[in-house]
């Protein structure tokens, strides 16, 4: 992915976060790599980008979801909902 292509993506995200837009997801995609952008946490997002694109979308959104249960565990946590030693 070229930068030029990266700063297209973050200004299509961005454009649309500050309209309040109901943005889910993205996945952009061709034989070279694969970016996603997907709602992380109740305040932050994920961009990740791989240079294999043969790995299946599925794989990768999966990998987000286990990622995102785990930093929403942390958030709690620092939020004084669950305690520290679990």
């Amino acid at each position: 992915m070229t930068t030029f292509s990266i700063m297209i993506t973050l200004s299509f995200f961005l454009s649309h976060s500050k309209l309040a837009a109901h943005f889910q997801s993205m996945e952009v995609r061709n034989s070279n790599f694969a970016a996603f952008i997907d709602i992380f946490t109740s305040n932050t997002y994920c961009m990740v980008i791989m240079s294999d694109a043969s790995i299946p979308s599925a794989a990768t959104l999966i990998n987000i979801r286990n990622a995102r249960k785990h930093f929403e565990k942390l958030e709690r946590m620092s939020q004084g909902h669950l305690p520290l030693s679990r």
